[in-house]
Formats: structure tokens, C-alpha cells, sequence
């Protein structure tokens, strides 16, 4: 997004049609000509590469923590590279810690330069990851996606949060800059 601000900081004197990223309220919004207008995502989003050589999930940052009693329609678009292409980066989910009433989720990426690898995700708290080898190649960002349904209890816990771990401990993979998580309450 070209343009960034908080509430306290939009433009004075915007015109109709000016959309920007408020990054207090973590929202694309847009000047009607009246009012600002907000997009019913929310977004969180990479500023930087993340990195690990570690065999188990890392939380990258891209994270949400829900609130009780609510129903969260969330989306991950993800670019993640190797420094091996005999070695995979494997996107990851962790589930908030309690108060997860129902979800159902699935998360897909390249492999083995042709093929995809999927995991699908259902019911209470987990934590997950797409358990595969190989990726197309070390020079090139690969997408990873994930869409998910999750119905929070009365008493939840914890965040939603991606997570990024490498195939084989010691060799470096990484979620690029830019890649996004967006979730939505629909009641």
C-alpha cells in the first residue's frame, strides 16, 4: 500500500476515492468525499524477511489474537523461498491455546516442482504443518495459501499465528516481505 497513517495521522484534506493503510486499526480505509471508510479485513503483514534454520515451527509474526464468541473467516498469502531445493520451507499453523470451539482450515504449497502439498486442519486446538520435500527451486519465491474457518468459545486464549520451519535442521528458509494474514469476524 502506497500510502500509510494512523487515525491520528491521515491526511487533512483528502480527496474522494484516497485509500491508505491505517496501522492503528490494522485496516485499508478510504475517504468517500464525507467520511473514512474501512475495509471489514483486518491485515497483518510481513515488514521484513523472516528467517529460521530451525526443524520446528517458529512463529513468523503474522498473528491474530481472537476474541470470545466469535466466528473468524481468515486467509494467508505467503511467499516463502529455500536455500536448498532439497530442502523444504514448511508453512505451519498454531491454533490460539484454548476457547476453540470448532475450525476448519486448509493450507496448500508447491513441492517437488510440480506437485502440491496440502494440510487440512479441523476441530479444536492444533498446531500443524505441511510436511513435505523439496521445493522447485533455491532462486525464487514460492506461494504458500491457507483459508480457515475458526469458531472461538467464551474463554479463548492465545493467537492464531503462521509459523515457518525448515525441512532439515540447519538449512536457512524464509517467508518473504510482503506476505499477508487477513481475517475477518462475520459474527
Amino acid at each position: 500500500m502506497r500510502y500509510r497513517w494512523t487515525t491520528a495521522t491521515r491526511p487533512n484534506l483528502p480527496t474522494a476515492g484516497m485509500s491508505g493503510f491505517n496501522t492503528y486499526f490494522q485496516t485499508i480505509e478510504w475517504w468517500d468525499g464525507t467520511s473514512w471508510q474501512q475495509d471489514p479485513w483486518r491485515y497483518d503483514s510481513l515488514a521484513s524477511v523472516f528467517s529460521t534454520t530451525a526443524a520446528t515451527q517458529q512463529d513468523t509474526g503474522l498473528e491474530f489474537t481472537p476474541a470470545a464468541s466469535r466466528t473468524y473467516i481468515i486467509e494467508a498469502y505467503l511467499m516463502v523461498r529455500t536455500t536448498s531445493a532439497n530442502v523444504a520451507a514448511q508453512v505451519g499453523v498454531k491454533w490460539p491455546t484454548a476457547g476453540v470451539d470448532d475450525a476448519a482450515g486448509s493450507l496448500t504449497m508447491p513441492a517437488n516442482g510440480k506437485d502440491a502439498a496440502a494440510v487440512h486442519f479441523w476441530g479444536g486446538a492444533t498446531d500443524e504443518s505441511i510436511g513435505h520435500s523439496d521445493m522447485p527451486d533455491a532462486t525464487n519465491s514460492w506461494f504458500a495459501g491457507g483459508r480457515w474457518v475458526l469458531v472461538m468459545g467464551a474463554s479463548p486464549s492465545g493467537a492464531f499465528k503462521i509459523t515457518l520451519q525448515s525441512e532439515t535442521n540447519g538449512t536457512s528458509v524464509s517467508m518473504r516481505a510482503g506476505s499477508v494474514l487477513r481475517w475477518k469476524e462475520i459474527f
